[in-house]
């Protein structure tokens, strides 16, 4: 699964989506130019330092999620928008068959087809991860309550804070906790 820099930068909605693949659910892939635009984006909010810190531990983290999709650019379809085409580059280059994105109208469905490529939106992707794996995903949300000191925050309220970028799976994720506690 390829993940856009708009998935990446949202720090819960990226703790969780490594954390999944961590888990073995998914192997993540990204670009040295995605982290690129992150790392910009980021580093007007927090900070060059912060922002480097935590891309840097990514790459460190999952060492084969880097590819270069140089060399998949001219297989890229003329349909998709010319900013993004780095990113599909870079699904082709990883054997991705989903690109994760919040920009869907960017990157066109029928568009992708002709790669061999879907989009998913994160919400999308992570209610795909909570049918598949239910056990899995409240796993991972039970350790990122436990990880989260400051401020700590249960697994509801991490969900919560989730519902805004993928309501459907802070729905389903939200009825899962309901069932085990």
């Amino acid at each position: 699964m390829t993940l856009d820099a708009c998935v990446i930068y949202p720090i819960s909605l990226c703790d969780l989506l490594l954390r999944l693949a961590d888990a073995g659910l998914y192997r993540p892939a990204w670009s040295e130019r995605i982290l690129d635009e992150v790392q910009r984006n980021l580093g007007a909010r927090i900070g060059d330092p912060a922002a480097k810190r935590r891309l840097d531990f990514m790459r460190e983290y999952f060492e084969d999620a880097d590819h270069d999709g140089s060399p998949f650019l001219a297989s890229v379809p003329d349909c998709l928008d010319g900013g993004d085409k780095h990113v599909v580059a870079t699904a082709l280059a990883s054997k991705s068959d989903v690109v994760v994105t919040s920009n869907v109208s960017d990157m066109p469905s029928d568009c992708l087809a002709h790669v061999g490529l879907d989009v998913q939106t994160p919400d999308e992707f992570l209610l795909f991860q909570a049918t598949l794996a239910p056990e899995v995903v409240l796993r991972v949300l039970r350790e990122m309550s436990a990880d989260l000191s400051n401020p700590p925050r249960t697994p509801e309220e991490i969900v919560e804070g989730l519902s805004i970028q993928a309501p459907d799976f802070a729905n389903l994720a939200t009825q899962l906790l309901d069932r085990v506690s």
